[in-house]
């Protein structure tokens, strides 16, 4: 015999007459008494009734519940939805207020992160601010790019690049428009710059560098490539003319016509017969080229440390720091 579940007001057993369903009826009305309850809010005449509907033998059914609350203050109805949906943030809002707090507390006792071009300024500032010591700024011509890293109009990058790497500067900064690298050479403070705005507007970088840390024109070396000079061959001179490089033209421009600076010519030689000279200094090296070139770069280098050791008299007659 199967037994249909009735509504709460009449008995299981009139319809089934088993002991059975009177028992499962029993249970039924002692889960509806528990499911009527009070809760209180803030305010203690606010009073939320929550009352369950019918609820079948097997099969619980969603319940409806709802939920009348009187404010004395507001006398504002609210809906039972709101109810559970205010307890659970409540609930989550506490925790969040708290950490949100310690948080706050915490990052006021932290000091406030620099950002690059600051910390870029300060590191600069500290390098300007070095006492008794003289600033060198020695820059290396060319352009960037891989395009043009082994070509010949960029020895003076390529002399840069290998001091620094003997000296273990990292040449990874950039300030107006010149990777930058400070260091130490021969106990002298160096600033290693190569220029990024292309062979043309070298001056713009070179400039403002030796404007920005104060470097007189006598102390700023410029490594750069000349045709005028046999491939391999190492020139140093005071000061002179740009020779029709338009790198040491635009430097010169920048330095107000001023042509009182040492400069390193490192050979690349003329093409042979009429050749394209812009076709020329963008080409790489022949073999015996490169060499030439590798060992004229390291002989450069030891003329630049002859200056900042010996002096620039010393170092233009030839002389070299003991080794």
């Amino acid at each position: 015999m199967v037994c249909k579940p009735a509504h709460a007001s009449v008995a299981w057993s009139g319809l089934c007459g088993s002991t059975r369903a009177c028992v499962q009826l029993h249970k039924t009305r002692s889960l509806r008494q528990s499911a009527i309850t009070s809760l209180k809010a803030s305010d203690s005449s606010c009073k939320i009734k929550i009352a369950a509907s019918s609820v079948t033998g097997a099969t619980a059914c969603a319940s409806r519940l709802h939920c009348t609350a009187r404010l004395q203050h507001t006398g504002a109805a609210l809906g039972l939805p709101l109810g559970v949906a205010m307890g659970p943030v409540s609930l989550i809002l506490g925790p969040v207020g708290f950490l949100i707090g310690k948080l706050g507390r915490a990052a006021s006792a932290i000091r406030p992160r620099r950002g690059r071009g600051q910390q870029l300024r300060a590191a600069s500032k500290d390098f300007l601010e070095a006492e008794g010591e003289d600033l060198w700024l020695l820059v290396g011509l060319g352009n960037p790019g891989s395009r043009y890293e082994e070509t010949r109009h960029n020895v003076g990058f390529k002399l840069i690049d290998t001091l620094a790497r003997q000296r273990a500067i990292n040449v990874d900064k950039l300030q107006y428009s010149a990777a930058v690298g400070r260091g130490r050479l021969c106990d002298k403070r160096v600033l290693l710059a190569k220029p990024m705005t292309f062979m043309n507007n070298s001056g713009e970088s070179v400039g403002k560098l030796a404007r920005y840390y104060k470097v007189p024109l006598q102390r700023v070396l410029v490594v750069f490539d000349d045709m005028d000079v046999p491939n391999g061959t190492v020139r140093l001179r005071a000061k002179g003319g740009h020779g029709g490089h338009n790198g040491m033209r635009s430097i010169t421009q920048h330095f107000s016509g001023s042509k009182e600076f040492p400069r390193l010519r490192l050979g690349i030689g003329r093409p042979a017969g009429k050749g394209e000279v812009i076709s020329h200094v963008l080409q790489g090296f022949t073999k015996k080229e490169r060499e030439e070139v590798e060992i004229a770069i390291q002989e450069g280098i030891e003329t630049i440390e002859a200056v900042l050791t010996l002096g620039m008299e010393k170092a233009l007659s030839g002389c070299k720091v003991p080794r």
